[in-house]
């Protein structure tokens, strides 16, 4: 259901790109948003630190590749031929691509930028650190200032196990965040962070469509999630969204944000 956003001012704009429907969300016909989870967690932070609620317009992973080729930007970038380096391109161009997009819809766009880091327990440890610096990299090239990276660590499941492991009988919500951060991100596995989820939802088909809707959404206390992906990205979030408002930043920029 596409969620209209009453009673708030709109006066924000975010261009936003994931990766797939069950993230940020898949396009109605007219081409408005039909928001996924992660949307839905970007509208209870942007009203927690401001009252309001940004509009969106998406850009898909075929429309960044549109974007790519219209600026030409299949040379450019950092090169490599193993596979961190070939991933950490991509995210570097597709980051400079939508930062100048949304420079030239509207003055002052926001973007938002997700993608999950995945891999097993046996995955690089640094690979979630190298793909948001990609993305930020991307952004400064682009001299563009309101650019977010969201990149959950292994996936956005973790961050959802958070709060949700108040339905395993021995945590409390909010416990021990930080452990979800090294399971595993792949899907296959039976200790992974979506089956985890999946059994303390007590979910056997699309946790984001049948459990984690956009209420339930509101009543989790992102503040009090220690989790270093997650904190680096709200704080940054909540920088660009007060930033865009005129006002100082709350929160100062981390390293991650200042990517040469």
């Amino acid at each position: 259901m596409t969620t209209k956003n009453q009673g708030l001012r709109r006066s924000m704009f975010f261009v936003v790109s994931g990766e797939g429907s069950s993230d940020l969300g898949t396009k109605d016909l007219d081409g408005s948003l039909k928001k996924g989870a992660m949307t839905f967690i970007l509208d209870r932070l942007s009203e927690l630190s401001c009252g309001q609620v940004p509009d969106y317009e998406l850009q898909s992973e075929s429309d960044v590749k549109q974007l790519r080729k219209l600026l030409n930007l299949r040379d450019t970038g950092p090169r490599g031929t193993d596979e961190s380096k070939k991933e950490s391109e991509k995210l570097w161009l597709n980051s400079y691509a939508l930062a100048v997009y949304a420079k030239r819809k509207e003055e002052r766009a926001g973007l938002v930028y997700f993608r999950d880091t995945d891999g097993t327990r046996a995955a690089p440890h640094d690979r979630w650190k190298r793909m948001v610096d990609a993305m930020y990299s991307g952004f400064k090239h682009a001299d563009y200032k309101w650019g977010v990276a969201m990149v959950p660590r292994p996936k956005s499941e973790a961050w959802f196990l958070a709060y949700y492991q108040k339905n395993d009988g021995t945590h409390n919500a909010y416990d021990k965040c930080s452990r979800f951060e090294d399971m595993s991100g792949n899907d296959g596995s039976q200790n992974s962070c979506k089956s985890l989820l999946m059994r303390w939802c007590s979910c056997s088909g699309n946790v984001y469509q049948d459990v984690i809707t956009e209420e339930e959404i509101k009543c989790i206390d992102w503040n009090h999630i220690d989790m270093p992906s997650l904190t680096i990205f709200r704080k940054r979030f909540e920088n660009v969204i007060t930033g865009l408002n005129g006002r100082s930043y709350p929160h100062p920029d981390c390293q991650y944000t200042r990517a040469s």
